[in-house]
């Protein structure tokens, strides 16, 4: 596939990317305010938001590099 082409993958997977950098911007903001939360779960919750917005990026990162869609 030529760069100039739409991608259907590279549409999902920037979705995917930008949905999982909001959920991990919330857990951050979570995290900072402690609104009662335990230190310790909201920890996790960011823990485990920032590893799916890296896995996400990872997978973009290395679709656009084999599939030159971008």
């Amino acid at each position: 596939m030529r760069a100039t082409e739409a991608c259907g993958t590279l549409t999902i997977l920037m979705s995917r990317m930008h949905s999982d950098l909001e959920v991990y911007c919330e857990a951050v903001a979570e995290l900072s305010r402690r609104d009662g939360t335990p230190l310790e779960v909201a920890y996790q919750r960011t823990e485990q938001a920032r590893l799916a917005f890296e896995g996400a990026w990872k997978l973009l990162k290395e679709h656009t590099a084999t599939h030159q869609c971008a």
